[in-house]
């Protein structure tokens, strides 16, 4: 069953994505109305208007008054007369005086009485006709670049068009009402509406791209996509640096009172993919549960490309693999904290080939219970859980795990897989913690 999305979330998305919508709808009418005016050329226009009468029956008044004393009755007397305006002109008249008006006779004789320099296809072309419905009115128009004499042709064109009309129909009473006046200027383009429709269409495809984006993103945003999505409870947020020291006490105590992970020590960080750092959020973490009288240990497990040292200003030349390799006694590896006392460091120690195989050894196993023993939290930075089973195997021994999701940057995916992973080696995922930093 698909996912419902209510108006809240269109308009979230709207806005989330509003600088595509933005530039295209920019780019959109940008183009549209530099089209236009490329494509814009301005042309000669004139229009020459006739009117259609009707022929009526009317009554005529006798010219003396009429004797009343007279016993004789009087006949009324008629007369014909045409009546302009009132006349409709039908369908099927309009469709054929369309047809008069391209005839090839009627546009050759016009070329010839004016002189005219073009073909008759041509000034076809520069003709059209509307008749407006419900009225007796036919507008001849003559439009095109080079008409400087469009108001004679059109003339012409009516005049001509009458003669054949009177021939061809039995319409008789047809006049010119207003002769075609000075040409005026008009634009090919109307490039006010054509840029109006560009902006349309551009903020409509904007809007359109917006939403396909939408769906293809997998990207994980908010704490509901991790509950609903992936079925993982979000331990805390991280929203800015700012208020990251209390967003951490929060998450303290998210984790001592979670169900998965109460009276227990051992919790690796990790993230799902690559591009994403655990090793930040590791150390305050270790730093906020170190508070108070409680001895915590951080161990930076990523054996293969080790960084935690650098972040604090630590050697790496003695850490954790040269106490699994029985190479340096691990009081001899660990460093206390300069600010915090109760906080304990472990290094990597030197980066190694076969980290999985160390991470999962009896020694590891042996080392993870001396450890309990001294601590009263043991946190691990470990590797990003992406097909590489350095980080799994070491959930794996551990009394839970904890994985780092990045608001805009994992993908579903990768979470997903790294869920997947987790849950194969029957590792205690505690939760999630969603960093928006």
């Amino acid at each position: 069953m698909e996912e419902e999305i209510s108006l809240k979330d269109m308009f979230e998305i709207l806005k989330r994505r509003s600088t595509i919508i933005l530039v295209i709808f920019i780019l959109t009418t940008a183009i549209g109305g530099a089209f236009s005016v490329i494509l814009n050329e301005q042309e000669y226009s004139s229009t020459t208007s006739l009117l259609v009468g009707e022929e009526k029956e009317v009554r005529v008044d006798p010219a003396e008054p009429v004797d009343e004393d007279l016993d004789e009755e009087i006949e009324p007397t008629y007369e014909t007369i045409i009546v302009y305006g009132d006349a409709t002109v039908s369908k099927q008249a309009s469709s054929l005086y369309n047809e008069i008006i391209q005839r090839k006779d009627l546009l050759d004789g016009v070329i010839d009485k004016l002189d005219l320099n073009m073909s008759t296809a041509k000034l076809r072309r520069s003709i059209t006709m509307e008749i407006p419905s419900d009225s007796g009115l036919i507008e001849i128009t003559v439009r095109g670049i080079n008409l400087h004499n469009a108001n004679e042709i059109a003339d012409e064109v009516a005049k001509g068009f009458m003669d054949l009309v009177f021939e061809i129909t039995e319409v008789e009473n047809m006049q010119v009402m207003n002769y075609a006046s000075k040409p005026v200027m008009v634009n090919t383009q109307n490039i006010k509406l054509n840029i109006s429709i560009s902006a349309v269409l551009g903020l409509m495809v904007g809007i359109f791209l917006a939403f396909i984006m939408e769906y293809l993103d997998d990207r994980i945003r908010t704490a509901e996509d991790l509950e609903k999505k992936l079925g993982l409870e979000v331990i805390g947020e991280v929203v800015d640096n700012s208020k990251a020291h209390e967003a951490f006490r929060t998450i303290r105590t998210n984790i001592q009172f979670s169900n998965r992970f109460r009276n227990k020590k051992a919790l690796v960080v990790a993230t799902s993919s690559p591009d994403e750092e655990s090793m930040e959020l590791s150390f305050h973490l270790s730093n906020i549960m170190a508070e108070g009288s409680n001895k915590v240990l951080l161990v930076d497990s990523d054996l293969k490309d080790p960084k935690l040292h650098d972040r604090l200003g630590l050697s790496n030349e003695k850490g954790l693999s040269n106490v699994l390799l029985g190479n340096v006694d691990l009081d001899k590896a660990l460093i206390t904290h300069k600010e915090n006392e109760n906080l304990h460091i472990l290094p990597s120690g030197p980066a190694q080939e076969k980290a999985a195989e160390l991470l999962s050894s009896d020694k590891m196993k042996g080392l993870l219970s001396q450890l309990k023993d001294r601590y009263d939290y043991i946190v691990f930075n470990s590797h990003p859980i992406h097909h590489i089973t350095d980080s799994v195997a070491l959930s794996a021994l551990a009394d839970g795990v904890m994985l780092i999701v990045t608001s805009g940057a994992t993908r579903e995916g990768e979470v997903e897989a790294a869920k997947k992973a987790l849950e194969k080696v029957e590792a205690n995922i505690v939760g999630t913690l969603l960093n928006r930093i």
